[in-house]
């Protein structure tokens, strides 16, 4: 999809007929790279006979769903393996999902896999899933300055910065300054941005800053000169392991002042600005 997120959605088929196939649409995840589903997929299968179990994972998508991959599980070689049988409970299997058109995996899948009399099915609860619960932080963003801004066909130019975050609402602004020229007036903003964000053990979400310098229209779309994208992972992280600390002195991890490099997405390479913050 554009910007590079799907929404996508798993199927599950084992033989023909619609008990057989499950559809797990209301599951979807919108907007996501990292999908995490956390339920539980119940389908029945005759063995021998049955032998291919096919997990699908799709992209939603109003006028046609797109595959995105697909891990194919033969049952009878689980069923009648004494080794398999014997483990208890069933391990986690991380599994490759493949795309017909291309022979490197395009993503995984985290599962596990159980197989039931008609009897014992009846009389096993089923295991409750539900996602981690998150910690919840708070991201303070400084933005200093921009210098070496780079202003296509201009002298001067009217600039600001904004920052944005997955799962963080619209992206915030600093204030625009006027008549800015990259050598003899460059901006100085000193401006705080403050993201409240949910950080998981698996980082798999609200994982990455994104910080673009912009040059303000009056009349149409604002030019978007350069942008930069900064993992948060190792803050996180450090963040994750302070979190047992008595005061918030000590649960608070900082970096020092540093530039960081713009470049524009159509000009891969490309110095366009560097900004400290």
């Amino acid at each position: 999809d554009e910007g590079g997120f799907s929404d996508p959605f798993l199927i599950v088929r084992n033989g023909e007929g619609p008990e057989h196939y499950k559809d797990h649409m209301d599951k979807l995840q919108k907007n996501t790279v990292n999908p995490e589903f956390f339920f539980l997929s119940e389908i029945k299968a005759t063995l021998p006979g049955d032998a291919k179990l096919t997990i699908e994972c799709f992209d939603w998508d109003s006028v046609g769903h797109d595959l995105i991959g697909r891990t194919d599980i033969d049952l009878e070689t689980r069923m009648f393996s004494e080794e398999w049988a014997r483990l208890d409970p069933k391990p986690i299997e991380i599994r490759p999902l493949y795309h017909p058109s291309s022979h490197a995996p395009q993503g995984k899948l985290e599962m596990w896999l159980e197989i039931f009399t008609p009897e014992k099915a009846v009389s096993t609860a089923p295991v409750s899933l539900k996602p981690p619960e998150p910690d919840r932080m708070t991201l303070r963003l400084v933005i200093w300055n921009c210098i070496n801004v780079v202003v296509p066909d201009k002298t001067y130019a009217d600039l600001f910065c904004s920052a944005s975050m997955e799962g963080s609402g619209a992206p915030q602004q600093t204030d625009v300054h006027y008549y800015s020229h990259p050598l003899s007036n460059p901006p100085a903003f000193n401006w705080r941005c403050v993201f409240h964000v949910e950080v998981f053990e698996n980082m798999a979400r609200n994982a990455k800053l994104k910080i673009a310098v912009w040059d303000k229209e009056f009349t149409g779309a604002n030019d978007a000169l350069g942008e930069a994208l900064i993992s948060l992972i190792p803050m996180y992280k450090e963040a994750l392991l302070r979190k047992s600390r008595k005061t918030r002195e000590e649960r608070t991890v900082s970096i020092a002042n540093q530039w960081v490099t713009f470049q524009h997405p159509s000009y891969p390479g490309e110095r366009k600005c560097d900004y400290l913050g």
